[in-house]
């Protein structure tokens, strides 16, 4: 049996506050230790989820770290004045978009504070996609009285690169609990797109390491929307430093997170577990 871990749990559910009972927490960090010891291999998708497992007692012969990845054929930098963009109607103004899930972990609530400090400027926030949170953010943006956020449902597959090129910069959002090891997939597609990154995220983190080593973005810690809104402030008058930015992330996908290199790699330990 080969596993392939996208996230840990129960340690996030436990970090989300959705796990209390301890008998249930026992429960499942039994069959958690079962499952580990029945696996031939496991694949995780960063050094934090490894370092995770260790802890638990995983031998280190079985862990093999295999990130996410994008496709940079089907995702290329393109020009942000595609018909995605000219749809959402936000003519010149300093475009944000957050494209994925609205769940417990999404951490959008700083983007809408971070909004309405921005109201004022030129500075436009979409945020596309649907979840449990939606509801209540939608809610937050009426009450607030903000003409500068506008909510998408999902946007077919098709178009989804038009969805990050139209961006100045592509939004990703972790709050301090969901942030211990994890890397949103979303972070290696807006690489392949050639955008910069404003992230959201608690300093040391996988993401917060990823973005700084790429230098394909700014960092700034969540629950802080004045942190955020000064980022996007410095981002929006130094363009060519977001220029720069955009095409260090491609380069770094292209290198370390294609497709083809993280599938080879991930056949090569499926032939070694065959082999077992």
């Amino acid at each position: 049996m080969v596993l392939n871990i996208q996230d840990i749990y129960p340690d996030i559910a436990i970090a989300l506050g959705f796990l209390r009972n301890r008998q249930v927490i026992r429960f499942f960090q039994a069959m958690e230790r079962f499952i580990y010891r029945r696996a031939t291999a496991i694949i995780v998708i960063s050094d934090g989820f490894k370092e995770n497992l260790l802890g638990k007692g995983v031998a280190p012969s079985k862990i093999y770290v295999v990130p996410n990845w994008a496709d940079p054929d089907f995702i290329r930098p393109g020009p942000k004045d595609n018909s995605f963009r000219q749809q959402l109607d936000v003519g010149g103004r300093f475009t944000l978009i957050y494209s994925g899930n609205l769940s417990h972990n999404s951490n959008l609530e700083p983007v809408i504070d971070a909004a309405e400090l921005l109201r004022d400027q030129p500075f436009a926030f979409v945020i596309v996609g649907d979840g449990v949170r939606k509801t209540q953010l939608e809610r937050s943006v009426k009450e607030k009285q903000l003409d500068n956020v506008l909510f998408l449902p999902f946007q077919p597959l098709e178009i989804y690169p038009q969805v990050l090129t139209a961006a100045d910069m592509n939004l990703v959002t972790l709050n301090t609990q969901a942030a211990m090891a994890s890397v949103p997939s979303k972070v290696f597609k807006i690489m392949a797109s050639g955008r910069p990154i404003p992230a959201i995220t608690v300093q040391g983190n996988e993401v917060y390491r990823l973005v700084s080593e790429a230098k394909c973005g700014l960092c700034v810690p969540p629950d802080d929307p004045g942190a955020l809104a000064e980022a996007l402030r410095y981002a929006a008058v130094h363009r060519d430093e977001l220029e720069q930015m955009g095409e260090n992330g491609r380069r770094y996908l292209e290198e370390n997170f294609s497709r083809s290199k993280c599938v080879a790699q991930i056949e090569e330990i499926l032939g070694k577990a065959a082999r077992r």
